[in-house]
């Protein structure tokens, strides 16, 4: 053969110097240089090729008895349902006038096999007649301590999975009138209805997500899902101003659109730890007769003196998702001038307005009710309960622009 080969092979299975340090057996084989035998010019000449093949076992680990006594474990289950969707509608449509069609609808839907998170080691609950209990106050090294019951397998800790047991219903009343462009207006109205049910409404701490109260019977969790707007109107409209004579007053448009639609759902926690264990979306208790939506205001959007910490290791009594935030309404308008300088050459000009009234549609508010007290399982009021931080549309905004098309 033609050319230059190097070889050398390299084998020390029990070595613990160098690189077989650490116990671990090591194999070091072809370390091949190659020099290919092209000759004549500076081109091809001098071209060499280089190999190195190592391969080495794994290394040595213990085995121990020890028994996990704070760990996390979180896996996605193999084999899970495949999550499907059932959907149903009716519509009756009728022409109220000339480029006018009113619809009535009923719109529905059903899913089943949604992804949940689930707690699959729960502590064991105390079965008592005021329900479930998964923990106790305890005195651990002279201090009272929230203490788990004994867990389903006691030889680990948390072990969060993902299963297949989330299902939502929709059912909604759809209402609506379109009007075609002719006599230079159009417009469109359009409102709903509905009401939505799931036991999640997203994965945790993602789209609403919360975890499970009570991994023994997640339907204990049923309530308005996050994205629930049991009311939501629009209403559009294009409207070409009668100027007619020449270019500077022909050809202006007026747009607005009108957004109105109640408050999202969102969920009351006692915002301290009642009992320990991971995955527990703690709630309070409702205090009977009282309503926490009266006097709302923006730094206390709910009453926390309608709400009491439930007993260490029980569950509040109060729902998921049952308060609702703030509405949202929001006007959009826009004036349009359109130029033709020849066909197909024309100049847009647009004065939009973003929030026109510059009203605040504010977000959700905090929904922790106590803050830790100084025993374990004792909480007091949170001062910021119920504040709302923030808002889910901008403040007015006014925007010029200028389109070419050609």
């Amino acid at each position: 053969m033609d050319g230059d080969t190097t070889l050398s092979n390299q084998f020390d299975p029990d070595s613990n110097e160098g690189p077989w340090a650490n116990g671990r057996r090591h194999i070091l084989a072809d370390n091949s240089l190659y020099t290919l035998p092209f000759h004549g010019n500076q081109l091809v000449e001098g071209w060499q090729l280089s190999t190195v093949v190592s391969a080495h076992s794994g290394n040595p680990y213990n085995i121990t008895t020890g028994i996990a006594t704070q760990t996390f474990a979180m896996d996605m289950k193999n084999g899970l349902a495949t999550p499907y969707v059932m959907q149903w509608n009716v519509n009756v449509q009728r022409e109220l006038a000339r480029n006018t069609i009113a619809t009535v609808a009923y719109v529905g839907s059903h899913s089943e096999n949604q992804v949940q998170q689930i707690q699959l080691n729960p502590p064991v609950p105390i079965q008592t007649p005021n329900g479930p209990q998964f923990a106790t106050l305890q005195t651990v090294g002279g201090r009272l301590q929230v203490v788990d019951n004994v867990r389903i397998n006691p030889a680990y800790d948390n072990l969060s999975s993902s299963r297949t047991i989330g299902w939502a219903n929709y059912h909604a009343l759809q209402l609506g009138v379109n009007r075609r462009f002719s006599n230079d207006w159009s417009a469109q109205f359009s409102y709903t209805y509905s009401k939505c049910r799931d036991i999640n409404s997203g994965s945790f701490l993602v789209d609403g997500g919360t975890t499970l109260s009570n991994p023994f019977d997640p339907n204990s969790d049923e309530g308005p899902c996050s994205y629930d707007i049991r009311h939501n109107l629009t209403v559009n409209s294009l409207y070409t101003l009668p100027f007619h004579g020449n270019q500077l007053v022909e050809g202006w448009q007026l747009s607005t659109v009108v957004s109105a639609h109640s408050g999202n759902p969102y969920n009351i926690t006692t915002g301290i730890a009642t009992q320990t264990f991971r995955g527990s979306a703690a709630r309070p208790n409702l205090v009977p007769g009282c309503d926490p939506e009266a006097n709302q205001t923006v730094d206390h959007w709910f009453d926390a003196s309608c709400f009491t910490l439930p007993a260490v290791g029980f569950l509040g009594n109060f729902g998921r998702n049952v308060l609702t935030g703030p509405d949202l309404v929001n006007v959009d308008a826009s004036l349009l001038k359109s130029v033709r300088f020849s066909r197909g050459t024309d100049l847009q000009f647009r004065l939009e307005v973003f929030n026109l009234f510059n009203r605040p549609n504010f977000g959700l508010p905090s929904g922790a009710v106590f803050s830790a007290g100084a025993v374990a399982g004792t909480g007091v009021v949170n001062p910021t309960y119920g504040r709302i931080t923030g808002t889910r549309t901008t403040s007015r905004q006014i925007q010029l622009g200028l389109k070419l098309s050609f």
